[in-house]
């Protein structure tokens, strides 16, 4: 049998060291593979992320629940994180915002986004934020709208 092999140009040795490799090969596909599937579930983006387009080149991010031109820049004028809602028209995003401190339900603020002269208005509170809206000439058709 050994004579078959060398025939061929490969030993028994040869023949094991290959068979090794390949079994090397497989177990390190599966580590990479468990790895990438353990980073999709912890910390990269989830099926349900997404990016939606916004009024004047914002966009709310799904994933911090956010409105901004880009999130990583501290220049853009922006919505912090938890929007509760938001709805955009004419120039303006408006949002509700899950307000200070987080622990409690009921703490909601308001925040305006002029997306034309690029001016954020909040936190503000219910009454504020009806003065504010009413100076800023916003439309009584631009109300929230529930977001997940």
């Amino acid at each position: 049998m050994k004579l078959n092999f060398v025939a061929r140009g490969l030993s028994i040795n040869s023949k094991m060291k290959i068979r090794a490799r390949s079994a090397c090969v497989f177990v390190c596909i599966c580590i990479i593979g468990a790895l990438s599937v353990i980073y999709l579930m912890i910390g990269g983006p989830g099926v349900g992320d997404y990016l939606e387009p916004l009024e004047g080149d914002y966009f709310y991010f799904s994933d911090r629940r956010m409105i901004a031109k880009n999130p990583r820049s501290p220049k853009s004028p922006s919505i912090p994180s938890e929007i509760l809602e938001f709805r955009h028209g004419q120039g303006y995003i408006i949002a509700r915002r899950k307000g200070y401190p987080y622990a409690l339900d009921t703490a909601v603020d308001y925040w305006i986004l002029d997306t034309r002269e690029h001016r954020v208005f909040g936190p503000m509170d219910a009454r504020d934020y009806a003065r504010t809206r009413e100076r800023l000439k916003i439309p009584d058709k631009i109300v929230f709208e529930r977001r997940p």
